[in-house]
């Protein structure tokens, strides 16, 4: 078995593990396989208590650039542009992350669940990379709507 810790499993500072979920449930070194994919597997589900945070980063990064586009004026085009390519990268990062899984023979997803409750809402990384990406489409829109 992966190292993968339980789905819903709380950090000392209250975030929620995201969902790593294994299609081959052997441990690559175990087996004869590559180290080198096994240890990929265990940095992998290292990074999964970061990934919630970045998801609400996204969120939060697109809601001040609409809000800069809209109530401030050409001297915040420049910060709606930095929460642009903060929105750019996360979108291009999760969707990179996703292809990485698929190579490691793993799904990595997100669960927007109670965990406490047993509720999984699992979201797969590339539906996450998507949304930031569409929203990073509609807010360089709307910056070239205001600001021409």
């Amino acid at each position: 078995m992966s190292s993968c810790p339980a789905p819903g499993s709380l950090l000392p500072y209250g975030l929620e593990y995201a969902h790593l979920q294994m299609r081959y449930p052997t441990d690559a070194t175990k087996r004869g396989g590559h180290a080198l994919k096994g240890f990929l597997i265990d940095m992998m589900t290292a990074m999964m208590p970061f990934m919630k945070p970045l998801v609400w980063l996204a969120g939060l990064s697109f809601i001040v650039g609409v809000l800069l586009v809209f109530v401030g004026g050409q001297g915040w085009y420049k910060l709606s542009r930095i929460a642009l390519w903060i929105l750019t990268g996360i979108g291009i990062f999760f969707i990179a992350a996703q292809g990485m899984g698929a190579l490691l023979g793993v799904q990595p997803s997100i669960n927007f669940g109670d965990a406490r409750k047993f509720e999984f809402v699992l979201v797969p990384f590339w539906q996450l990379g998507i949304a930031a990406l569409i929203g990073a489409g509609i807010l360089r829109a709307l910056q070239r709507w205001k600001w021409r």
